[in-house]
């Protein structure tokens, strides 16, 4: 069977619970199945891409940029919901790394179904 699993982001470095329960069960599914990663690169973690052999056939990577939690493009909106709302700027950089990744997908959902006739 080929599974499409799609994520916000890789799983390496895995550094919570819900990404080592995530990581076991898709290196589960990829000994018997051929299971498809798709997902947000992070440029300053390559690791994910380069790891992700271990629980998937193949990494569809999506290429966006993602702020540190600790630099000024990921402040936040102070003026709004008392600072609690995200910049609008990063909710439309957001907005625009998906979009992107959801234009990619009729590509993807086309190489999978050739694949699997």
């Amino acid at each position: 069977m080929k599974i499409l699993w799609v994520n916000p982001n890789f799983l390496h470095p895995t550094t919570k619970g819900g990404q080592i329960r995530t990581l076991e069960m898709l290196r589960s599914l990829n000994r018997r199945h051929e299971v498809h990663y798709a997902a947000l690169e992070n440029p300053a973690e390559p690791e994910g891409i380069i790891r992700s052999r271990e629980y998937c056939h193949r990494a569809w990577p999506f290429r966006t940029r993602i702020h540190s939690k600790h630099s000024p493009a990921f402040a936040l909106d102070d003026r709004s919901v008392r600072g609690r709302v995200l910049a609008p700027e990063l909710v439309r950089g957001l907005a625009d790394a998906y979009g992107r990744a959801m234009q990619a997908w009729p590509r993807l959902w086309q190489h999978c179904s050739e694949r699997n006739r």
